[in-house]
């Protein structure tokens, strides 16, 4: 009896080991629940505040008018892909920010995974009520979105000047950042 205790123990220990290798080092796994419920540092107002999205939006349930720190967070966009490089699935994410007036501050971030937690992208300021209208990903680090911009005539609701921008995913000192390219 000694013998088979022992000998499942092992197994056990064995078996856990080798899950853990299988599993755990693949580290965090980024998926639509992750995205939507992830906290994120959103740039508004040439300030970055952190938000716990739940369900794809962050919203204090306070009044704007009374509380000036008001700030309402959805998710608009998210693109899946291998964005570093490592063969895991990362995520891109739009995020809409809004402190109850009529701007719409819209922020590009996105979350890396492979760490035991998913690692923000710091959030890049996009512009107010700018609209994407498709994320390419030509390649790990790479990103390219179409973009309606306001033009000189527009008014601030409606951008109509179409244009690409592209940014190359960057790690310094351990931050993942995007930096624009011309």
């Amino acid at each position: 009896m000694e013998v088979r205790c022992s000998l499942a123990t092992i197994f056990f220990t064995i078996y856990t080991f080798y899950c853990g290798l299988l599993y755990g080092a693949t580290g965090a796994v980024i998926n639509e629940q992750v995205v939507a419920n992830a906290g994120y540092d959103v740039i508004v107002l040439s300030d970055i505040q952190r938000v716990q999205l739940k369900n794809g939006v962050y919203d204090p349930g306070t009044n704007p008018l009374e509380d000036e720190n008001y700030i309402y967070v959805e998710l608009e966009r998210v693109k899946f892909s291998d964005l570093n490089g490592d063969g895991m699935k990362d995520a891109l994410v739009v995020l809409y920010a809004s402190t109850g007036g009529s701007a719409g501050w819209i922020n590009l971030t996105g979350l890396i995974a492979g760490g035991k937690e998913p690692i923000q992208i710091d959030p890049l300021f996009l512009g107010d009520r700018v609209l994407i209208k498709e994320i390419q990903i030509p390649a790990p680090r790479r990103v390219c979105l179409k973009i309606l911009f306001h033009g000189p005539e527009d008014p601030s609701c409606c951008p109509t000047k179409r244009g690409t921008k592209c940014f190359d995913l960057v790690n310094r000192e351990g931050k993942w950042i995007l930096e624009g390219r011309h």
